[in-house]
């Protein structure tokens, strides 16, 4: 059963190369969520990773993310596509070793509320984890939705 092994909300996640290969460098990780204006646009970034499932089939990930209210805000839909793997050093692990790590950027989101935020993971179709984050503006003053 896959199962969501790491979750990051951060400012930024970039690949550098490195004589070793590509290295995923996660900038500034955050436990809450401050723009300036509320209402208003805000970037950040996400690094997720899923194990425990067989990595030799292609699957299909789904992130979105909602307001307190349950808007979707973002929803990348079926388009993260995964294909299947073919590697020796991944394929010679056991079953729940194997999997994948990633980052997606989301830029100039709209934030209309203060509140609690929350992105869902979904693995072929099927909702893996959520996971909340308070968002407060920085310029604004007021109690924190639920």
């Amino acid at each position: 059963m896959p199962i969501v092994s790491l979750f990051v909300y951060s400012d930024s996640a970039q690949q550098q190369p490195t004589p070793q290969g590509n290295q995923l460098h996660i900038l500034n990780p955050q436990h809450i969520l401050m723009p300036m204006f509320i209402p208003g646009q805000f970037s950040f970034a996400i690094t997720f990773g899923i194990l425990d499932f067989d990595v030799t089939l292609p699957h299909v990930i789904k992130y979105t993310f909602s307001s307190p209210d349950g808007a979707v805000l973002v929803d990348t839909e079926d388009k993260i596509q995964l294909p299947p793997i073919n590697d020796p050093a991944v394929n010679d692990l056991p079953v729940d070793m194997r999997g994948f790590l990633t980052s997606l950027d989301f830029k100039n989101v709209v934030f209309a509320t203060q509140g609690e935020y929350k992105s869902e993971i979904f693995f072929d179709g099927v909702s893996l984890d959520t996971f909340e984050i308070k968002v407060k503006g920085r310029n604004t003053n007021g109690p924190i939705a639920r």
